[in-house]
């Protein structure tokens, strides 16, 4: 079965210890869709259960305006991976062509709606018994919103 975050679902209110997003997960959610997600994050948690959440460094990649991800070869192809940066949502982009002949290519494209530290605080703080903190990686180093690639929140259900 497939369950969407958004969508609330009784059946698993108070039922997780932990609940983890890694991987640019949440992003790709609007910041009403995000409130909802992280609504019925709160729900789902038993009291005193963890949550993880990790996502881009988005003050790192507007401020340092890095549009290109990465370039790759790979057999017959060329993939470069980059952003549209604009105001509230950037589009992630990845083209690919064939090295012997540009013409044969091809892009795909998604919406993501970053997530900045304020932004994430802002939601968080909404839920009074959710308690969190800021990290730059998993292994827990300190977040520099000039360095750290990523946004990684640590955080905690309190018990009532």
């Amino acid at each position: 079965m497939k369950y969407n975050i958004v969508d609330f679902n009784k059946e698993f209110e108070n039922k997780f210890d932990l609940i983890v997003s890694l991987g640019n997960v949440l992003p790709n959610l609007n910041k009403v869709d995000l409130t909802r997600a992280l609504q019925n994050i709160e729900s789902y948690l038993k009291p005193n259960g963890e949550f993880i959440f990790e996502f881009l460094n988005y003050e790192k990649i507007y401020k340092k305006n890095e549009r290109i991800i990465k370039i790759r070869e790979k057999k017959e192809w060329i993939y470069i991976r980059f952003y549209d940066l604009e105001k509230d949502c950037l589009g992630f982009n990845i083209l690919r062509f064939k090295k012997k002949n540009f013409d044969e290519n091809e892009i795909y494209s998604t919406i993501i709606y970053p997530i900045f530290i304020k932004t994430a605080e802002e939601l968080l703080s909404k839920f009074s018994s959710l308690k969190f903190e800021i990290y730059g990686s998993l292994s827990k180093e300190q977040f520099d919103v000039e360095n750290s690639n990523n946004t990684v929140i640590f955080g905690k259900k309190l018990a009532n």
